[in-house]
Order: structure tokens, then C-alpha cells, then sequence
């Protein structure tokens, strides 16, 4: 599996950050029991059903995934080579790329550690 896939995968902004944990309990609660309260977390379940009723998500919660995701942006560029170096063969999902990342953390960019660090703030 080649990394750029992996770091082209849009949907699943859980590679780096528990955003459906975040989004039920912030601006994303309401529209998550109003629209998504069958849906059973995981694997970006909750993030497909809120885009699915993109139309009926509130502004607030789709500022919120769309600060989210530009968040996984800066991350993704700032540790494209360390996930290239140690994690290239690892399958996307269930946060198997942030655990390798942080099963390499004593080896993996400056840059990366702290672009992780920074975007993980007043999530």
C-alpha cells in the first residue's frame, strides 16, 4: 500500500484525531443524536452519517469538522515522509496510523511531533 493512499484517505479524520468522540460532546452533539443516533461509532461511521445529511448539519458542527479536517491537513504534510518511513505498510483505520506513529515516537520528526501537538489544542 503506497502512502500517498493512505494520506489521501478524506473521510476518516480519526487517523489522528478522535474527532467523532469530540464532535458528540461539542458543536456536533445535537446533529449526531438528531441524525446519527442509530449509527454505531467507528471506522468513520458518524462522519459519513453527518455528510450524508450534510444538508441538515448544523453551521456550527460543519465549521467545527471543517476546522477538523483542515487539522489533519497540517498534519498529514508535516509527517508525509515519517508515515512514509515507518508506517507505509500499516492499514488505515481504528487509528493504526497515529499508534504507529506513536510506536516510532522516539524516531519520528521534530516537525511531525509538534504539528500533532498543536492541532491536538482546543479540539
Amino acid at each position: 500500500m503506497k502512502v500517498k493512499y493512505v494520506l489521501s484517505l478524506a473521510a476518516p479524520l480519526t487517523i489522528f484525531f478522535a474527532t467523532a468522540a469530540l464532535a458528540a460532546q461539542g458543536p456536533c452533539a445535537e446533529d449526531i443524536n438528531k441524525l446519527c443516533k442509530d449509527v454505531t461509532p467507528g471506522s468513520g461511521k458518524v462522519l459519513a452519517c453527518l455528510k450524508a445529511n450534510e444538508a441538515s448539519v448544523s453551521s456550527a458542527c460543519k465549521e467545527h469538522l471543517g476546522e477538523m479536517k483542515q487539522k489533519l491537513k497540517a498534519v498529514q504534510k508535516a509527517c508525509h515522509d515519517d508515515v512514509e518511513q515507518f508506517c507505509s505498510e500499516v492499514k488505515p483505520g481504528k487509528g493504526a496510523i497515529a499508534k504507529c506513529l506513536k510506536e516510532h515516537s522516539d524516531q519520528v520528526s521534530v516537525v511531525c511531533k509538534e504539528t500533532i501537538a498543536k492541532n491536538k489544542e482546543k479540539q
